[in-house]
């Protein structure tokens, strides 16, 4: 809990809001079509011009800071950040983190303004920022409630989490001299070994890793007792060698487990019968995912992953 409370001691900075967008003086736009979908909120404040996010949103969730580009407009932030807070408490009530989800002030999240290529969203592992990029404008601009939830950085956020759960976890909580990441980062390698101490958290994400990447091993009696001997790779990961063989970046073990913590998520908001697309929803193509069956694999061994981060997210 020391590294929690060291992470915790950076200075909190949050970019100024310098634009002077439209506002709707009614409430979000984005909720009300969210309420169609049948998404609940549980804001009804009515939208105010003077827009300070460093309020009650960085207070509740030990957010760090929320950031937007000096080109989203005043509505525009409220609506993200109307969105933001009702994914955060549905986050929240999914991994148990007693409200801690930026984990004692570590997380920043940026709307827009730290755009890198051609990606949608994207985690700066060096500076704890998520960044989400802005929607896509429509023409006429009445298709804004359409192009808020289907472009941009929108049902990127449990992806991008993911990530900060990775780095965060293994920075300052279960280090390693040689891997910031639990997953062991931009590694195409399979897991093969567990060398952890078991029921630490690199010993945890090994498990999930290991679920994800290989079938059940067989029962081999050796000298030191019955081990388990793994021979092939699940279908999934399987597929996935063979698909992107000229492409690494689908490889890497910090993204297969982001698209695994994806949806783990889905899988849960779907048990609590919750929709929230701007959490998680499914961008890729099926190849890039586990079929229902795979996806079963993983969910116990993910629930221990994440049991063991929310003892540390509640330690006083």
């Amino acid at each position: 809990m020391a590294a929690i409370k060291k992470a915790s001691k950076k200075t909190v900075q949050n970019k100024k809001i310098g634009d002077q967008g439209k506002v709707n003086p009614t409430g979000s736009m984005a909720e009300k079509y969210w309420n169609n979908k049948g998404i609940r909120t549980f804001i009804n404040a009515q939208v105010k011009t003077n827009f300070n996010p460093n309020t009650a949103v960085l207070s509740k969730f030990k957010l760090k800071g929320i950031e937007f580009g000096n080109w989203v407009t005043i509505e525009d932030r409220w609506n993200y950040l109307k969105q933001l807070t009702l994914s955060l408490n549905n986050l929240n009530k999914i991994l148990d983190f007693g409200n801690n989800v930026g984990l004692q002030n570590t997380l920043t999240i940026s709307f827009g303004s730290r755009g890198k290529g051609k990606a949608l969203a994207h985690y700066e592992p060096w500076s704890d920022v998520i960044n989400l990029t802005r929607y896509k404008k429509g023409t006429p601009d009445s298709l804004k409630e359409v192009m808020f939830s289907v472009s941009g950085g929108f049902g990127s956020y449990a992806h991008e989490y993911g990530h900060f759960l990775d780095y965060f976890f293994g920075k300052y909580i279960d280090q390693d001299k040689n891997i910031s990441s639990l997953t062991l980062g931009h590694s195409i390698r399979p897991v093969i070994e567990n060398k952890y101490k078991a029921g630490s958290l690199r010993y945890l994400m090994f498990k999930v890793m290991d679920a994800i990447m290989w079938k059940p091993g067989k029962p081999k009696l050796e000298s030191n007792g019955v081990v388990y001997v793994r021979s092939s790779f699940t279908s999934y990961y399987n597929n996935l060698r063979i698909l992107f063989a000229e492409d690494e970046y689908w490889l890497r073990n910090n993204e297969i487990f982001a698209r695994a913590f994806e949806q783990y998520i889905l899988y849960k908001l779907k048990q609590k019968k919750v929709k929230d697309p701007f959490l998680s929803k499914i961008k890729y193509t099926p190849g890039v995912y586990m079929a229902p069956n795979e996806l079963q694999a993983i969910i116990t061994p993910m629930d221990n992953l994440m049991k063991a981060m929310a003892k540390y997210a509640k330690m006083k």
